[in-house]
C-alpha cells in the first residue's frame, strides 16, 4: 500500500487474518474434493477485505495492489465506502471468464475418454465465483499483467491499454545446466498434471507414437494418478522438493507445456534458462519468449497432432537439441526479477503521476 508522500512500500508489515491464512494452506493440502476449502476461502477473504478496508480508510492509503480471485470484498468495501483510493489489480492468471471459454471449447475438442474430465474441470468454475472475478476486473483502476497473453485476454472488458500493464515475472536459477542429450530422447512435463494443464492430449500424443523416448513427469498427479503409473512410456516423480527439480529438469532433453492456458508458465523459462528446448502451446504467456523454430516450437492449443509431431521431431532431430538449448538460454537472459522489479517500479511511478 504506497502514498504520494512516501510511493515506496512501509517498511513495516502488517499483518491481516494471519492464522486463518495458514489453515487455508493446510485445507489446500489436505482438503483435495475441496469440502471446505473453497467456503473457508470466501470467509477468509470477506473477513481480510473488510480489515484492509478499515486500515486504508483510516491511513488514507492512496493506492493498493490487490491480487485476483482474493479481493471483491477488499474493492467491494471501498467501493461502498465511494473511497478515492486506486486499486491496481495484479493479474497472476487470466480473467475468469476467459477460462471458462477456452475449458468449454475442450470440451468438444478432446478424446471422449477424457470427456468426463473436461466436464469436471469445466464445471469446477463455479458462477458465483467467475462474477466476483468480473467484478475485481471492472472496478479495479490499474492493471498489472505477466504476458501479452494475458493482455489480449483483457481485451474484452474496454479497458483502455494505458491502464493496463505488462510486467513478465523473472525467473529462479538452478546451478544445473544441461550439458549432454540422453541416448532416448528424455521429453519432461512439469507443473500439476490436469485437464487444464493439457495434459489428456499429450497422452493421446504419445499414445500413437512408436518410436522410443521416455517422458518424464514431475508434479501433483490430480486426476491422472492411475494413468501415470501404468503408462510404461512415463516415469512419474510425483512431487519433488524445489532442490531436485533442477537436478531432474537438467538430465531431460525437451520440455513440454500442453497446456490450455497459462499467463505465464515458470517451468517453462526455468527449463529454457537450464538449456532445454522446448514445445509450448500458443496459449502459454511465456511462449514471447520462444523462437519457433530455433529454442523451441509453439503449436496450437488442444491439438494432439500437432504436439505428436514435434514430439517426433526431436526423436528424429535429436542431434539439434543442444543448439536450441542454446537458443533457449539466450532467449531467456533478460527474465530476470531485477528486471521484474524496474519495470514495477516504472509502473508505479507512472500511475502515482497519473493523479
Amino acid at each position: 500500500m504506497l502514498n504520494k508522500q512516501s510511493p515506496i512500500v512501509e517498511k513495516h508489515l502488517n499483518t491481516f487474518c494471519t492464522f486463518g491464512g495458514l489453515f487455508y494452506l493446510l485445507l489446500a493440502r489436505i482438503d483435495k474434493k475441496d469440502y471446505i476449502k473453497s467456503k473457508f476461502q470466501a470467509f477468509l477473504t470477506k473477513k481480510t477485505g473488510k480489515k484492509m478496508g478499515r486500515y486504508i480508510l483510516s491511513n488514507n492509503v492512496d493506492i493498493v495492489i490487490c491480487y485476483d480471485t482474493w479481493s471483491y470484498d477488499l474493492i467491494k468495501f471501498l467501493k461502498n465506502k465511494k473511497n478515492k483510493t486506486k486499486i491496481i489489480l495484479d493479474m497472476s492468471s487470466i480473467p475468469l471468464d476467459a477460462i471458462k471459454n477456452i475449458m468449454n471449447e475442450n470440451i468438444f475438442s478432446c478424446s471422449e475418454k477424457y470427456s468426463d474430465l473436461s466436464f469436471e474441470a469445466c464445471d469446477s468454475l463455479k458462477i458465483n465465483y467467475v462474477r466476483k472475478c468480473n467484478y475485481e476486473i471492472q472496478n479495479s483502476d490499474y492493471y498489472f499483467v505477466p504476458s501479452s497473453f494475458s493482455l489480449d485476454k483483457l481485451n474484452g472488458y474496454n479497458i483502455s491499454s494505458k491502464k493496463i500493464f505488462v510486467i513478465p515475472y523473472g525467473n529462479y536459477e538452478f546451478e544445473n545446466k544441461k550439458n549432454k542429450v540422453n541416448d532416448i530422447v528424455n521429453f519432461i512435463y512439469l507443473g500439476q498434471v490436469s485437464v487444464s494443464k493439457g495434459f489428456h492430449y499429450l497422452l493421446d500424443a504419445i499414445d500413437t507414437i512408436k518410436k522410443p523416448f521416455k517422458l518424464t513427469v514431475i508434479g501433483s498427479e490430480g486426476p491422472f494418478g492411475d494413468i501415470l503409473r501404468s503408462n510404461n512410456k512415463i516415469e512419474y516423480l510425483g512431487i519433488l522438493p524445489h532442490g531436485e527439480i533442477g537436478k531432474t529438469v537438467s538430465k531431460c532433453d525437451v520440455f513440454i507445456s500442453p497446456s490450455l492456458y497459462d499467463s505465464f508458465s515458470f517451468s517453462l523459462t526455468e527449463s529454457m534458462n537450464m538449456g532445454l528446448p522446448v514445445i509450448v502451446t500458443e496459449n502459454v504467456g511465456a511462449k514471447q519468449y520462444v523462437t519457433n523454430g530455433e529454442s523451441g516450437y509453439i503449436v496450437p492449443p488442444m491439438n494432439a497432432k500437432a504436439l505428436k509431431n514435434k514430439i517426433e521431431w526431436f526423436i528424429d532431430n535429436k542431434e539439434s537439441i543442444m543448439k536450441m538449448g542454446e537458443k533457449s538460454k539466450y532467449d531467456v537472459i533478460d527474465v530476470t526479477w531485477s528486471n521484474y522489479n524496474m519495470a514495477l517500479g516504472t509502473a508505479i511511478k507512472e500511475i502515482t503521476e497519473d493523479f
